[in-house]
């Protein structure tokens, strides 16, 4: 009798119960044979080391206002199916899976909108600099001026 135990990696992993023994496939053509769940565990985890291609890859943060973008490169992913990269100091560190939602693949179709971006971003500073000078011409009193009349020491 075989009983599914988990789907780790892609893989199934089995358990004979005539045989107890773990059981898995690697190829879908041989299956191994092992005594403990942690075994199967391993050697798929060594598998996926040394068969698993990953290309490391650029993306780019956008941020709320994008103001705050910036460009990481993906260099591995970890047994956690979390991504890592190097920072500005070499250091590897690990991109939290809320941060994932933030970043984007760079690709060269879509400098033109970056562009396009850049452009509304001067015309909001300039927006906000024409707003300031503006205010700057309001001559209404604070509160806290107006408090001064009605409070006495």
């Amino acid at each position: 009798m075989s009983i599914k135990i988990e789907t780790y990696r892609g893989f199934e992993i089995r358990f004979e119960a005539d045989r107890e023994r773990f059981t898995f496939s690697l190829d879908e053509t041989k299956w191994h044979e092992k005594q403990s769940y942690s075994a199967c565990k391993k050697q798929i985890d060594e598998f996926w080391k040394e068969k698993r291609l990953f290309e490391p890859f650029k993306v780019k943060r956008m941020g709320t206002h994008f103001n705050d973008e910036s460009i990481i490169e993906i260099i591995s992913i970890r047994k956690d199916n979390r991504f890592v990269y190097k920072d500005d100091k070499g250091e590897l560190k690990q991109l939290s899976d809320y941060s994932e939602k933030a970043y984007i693949l760079c690709q060269d179709s879509d400098d033109k909108y970056f562009a396009e971006i850049a452009i509304l971003k001067t015309e909001i500073d300039d927006i906000e600099k024409k707003i300031k000078t503006v205010k700057a011409k309001i001559t209404a009193p604070t509160l806290e001026q107006l408090k001064k009349q009605f409070v006495t020491d």
